[in-house]
């Protein structure tokens, strides 16, 4: 027999919300939980990404580590090796100078003593002047600076219409081109003319960070490669930063601008050149850190003094020009003055005053 209860109907609202609540009441407890990853769907992932994005450097990382990995080996193989000898030779009999009956135990074993047979033998068992001493260790000395010769401005470029503040030299060393705040790109013949105040090394292979360098006080505003030597530099509003790749080792600090540094630049010569935002270019040299020269770059007429900035800065391909982007809207090429000797700019160099610094 049918039921008469008449099914009480609800809107298709009200129907949703009461299956939301539910859902909500059956998933309360988890609903902060994301579902545990597929490994093998991660692993696959991964796989293709790298393939895709770093296969050309793929060879390499495998080459680096198995290269690490057999120099881990060797380096233990030679601590077990001196472990060996030294357990080998530590049942030998060792004399020591002056004691009571050192003669009979050298003339026994001459060979393992610490001090030799001749030395130990002299009258009384004294030490003598013939006896072997530890060498006193040498103070540290600064290695002399090379001579560089001095730079000079060569051309100035007008042609912007806003702060010049990039460039860079094509290969072929014939072109350069800059960029302005007039958002105007300009490409000039050759001929004619962080700020969380760390540094991070990145693995472009397995695409993360190496390691992060903390020693800047403040941000870091540029850094430059060396072109021929594994290292770079970085600079900031404190100083200079010498460091070896790839582990970020740090090398030196080069004070001595007293304003906030833009831009580095590093030739193949070992010059390289810093340039702040108050106009003043410092020449370092590399080896040394021996800051050789200072410039203070010429304001374009009409343009205020606080327009003295240098912004960007490049060698061209030779290493023989520099090319400079400064606030006053122009670009400005510097080149070594070809009339200058060591003796007529001699290297002003005291090492008795110049400490380096270690931060």
């Amino acid at each position: 027999m049918p039921s008469t209860d008449e099914v009480q109907r609800h809107s298709v609202h009200t129907l949703v919300f009461r299956s939301l609540k539910r859902t909500h009441d059956m998933f309360l407890c988890e609903q902060g939980n994301l579902p545990p990853p597929h490994l093998p769907s991660e692993q696959f992932k991964r796989a293709i990404k790298s393939k895709d994005q770093y296969g050309s450097v793929l060879h390499r990382v495998a080459k680096a580590k198995k290269a690490a990995a057999a120099a881990a080996a060797a380096a233990a193989a030679s601590v077990a090796a001196e472990n060996g000898l030294e357990n080998s030779g530590s049942t030998s009999p060792l004399a020591i100078e002056g004691a009571p009956g050192a003669r009979s135990a050298i003339a026994s074993a001459a060979s393992q003593a610490l001090v030799p047979a001749a030395a130990a033998e002299g009258s009384g068992g004294a030490s003598t002047g013939g006896a072997q001493q530890l060498a006193l260790r040498k103070a540290p000395v600064m290695p002399r600076p090379r001579w560089h010769a001095p730079w000079k401005l060569s051309r100035v470029i007008s042609g912007h219409g806003g702060w010049v503040r990039c460039v860079d030299v094509e290969p072929g060393n014939e072109w350069f081109c800059t960029g302005s705040q007039d958002r105007i790109i300009k490409i000039w013949d050759m001929a004619s003319g962080s700020h969380d105040k760390t540094i991070r090394l990145w693995d472009l292979a397995a695409g993360r960070s190496m390691c992060t360098l903390t020693h800047h006080k403040k941000s870091v505003r540029a850094v430059a490669l060396h072109p021929t030597l594994y290292m770079f530099a970085s600079a900031g509003a404190d100083n200079i930063k010498q460091w070896k790749c790839p582990k970020g080792e740090f090398v030196q600090s080069l004070t001595g601008h007293n304003a906030i540094i833009n831009c580095l630049s590093i030739n193949s010569e070992g010059v390289m050149v810093s340039g702040a935002n108050n106009g003043t270019m410092y020449f370092w040299d590399w080896r040394t850190g021996h800051n050789f020269q200072k410039l203070q770059a010429p304001v374009q007429p009409g343009s205020m003094d606080s327009e003295a900035g240098v912004y960007a800065m490049t060698f061209d391909q030779s290493g023989s020009r520099l090319i400079t982007c400064d606030a006053d809207k122009t670009i400005k090429i510097y080149k070594e003055d070809e009339d200058a000797t060591e003796e007529t700019h001699p290297v002003i160099w005291r090492p008795e005053i110049m400490k380096r610094r270690k931060y």
